[in-house]
């Protein structure tokens, strides 16, 4: 499916039934020109204006995703999903079902987020790490590199 309009708004996906685009949106939009699809959307999805969202992504149903969202390549995005305005999702990261990722926050390549799990404003994940189900990640908090959290004894 294609859509374009006159805010530019350009999505090539397979989506899914209620879904809808803000201003400015940009689904797969590099590969336009293939015949077909490498992005998948679910049902009633929502994206705010000038969000990104790169080639090899699939996202669940029920997502929100707000302004100013960038979601790079090979991200897997699970059902009940919030995103709030300002995030960043780096390639190949693994978001779980009912997770809220709040304001600003960074998760980087390779990046596990399990089921449940809340990430706080302006919080970052770094590359190759794991944070486990039901997780509470505080405002402003930075996990290192290839760690879990909580930390394992």
């Amino acid at each position: 499916m294609k859509q374009e309009n006159s805010f530019e708004t350009i999505v090539f996906a397979e989506v899914g039934k209620n879904c809808q685009f803000g201003h400015n949106v940009h689904i797969d939009a590099e590969n336009a020109k293939r015949a077909r699809h490498t992005t998948k959307i679910g049902e009633n999805c929502s994206f705010g204006d000038n969000t990104i969202v790169k080639d090899f992504v699939r996202i669940g149903n029920n997502v929100k995703i707000g302004k100013n969202v960038v979601i790079n390549a090979f991200v897997t995005i699970g059902d009940n999903v919030l995103i709030e305005d300002g995030v960043k999702i780096y390639g190949s990261s693994l978001i779980g079902h009912n997770v809220t990722i709040k304001t600003k926050a960074k998760i980087f390549s390779a990046v596990k987020v399990f089921n449940g799990t809340k990430i706080g404003r302006e919080a970052s994940i770094c590359e190759a790490s794991v944070v486990m189900s039901n997780s509470i990640i505080p405002d402003g908090f930075y996990i290192d590199r290839a760690q879990y959290y909580p930390p394992r004894g």
